[in-house]
């Protein structure tokens, strides 16, 4: 479920609205709702306000099965990495 920033009025119950990233080498398809292929010459691709729900590790799982990801934050040279 997608909703414009205009709609977002009070806090999530659970979570974190994050807004304001930008996706290198790739752009955002709002109707799917998933990652494309950029239009020749765009570098950067706004990405929607993002919500990050907190969710508890009941077992320990490796990184072989899953997606890591990597997010730079150039402003205050910080890496989060998202598993």
């Amino acid at each position: 479920m997608q909703a414009e920033d205009q709609y977002l009025t009070s806090p999530p119950k659970d979570g974190v609205y994050v807004k304001g990233l930008f996706l290198e080498a790739a752009a955002w398809d709002k109707k799917a709702g998933c990652l494309i292929e950029p239009e020749p010459m765009q570098l950067v691709c706004p990405m929607p306000t993002i919500l990050f729900k907190p969710v508890e590790n009941k077992k320990k799982v490796t990184k072989g099965n899953q997606l890591v990801q990597n997010l730079y934050l150039k402003k205050s040279n910080i890496l989060i990495e998202f598993i």
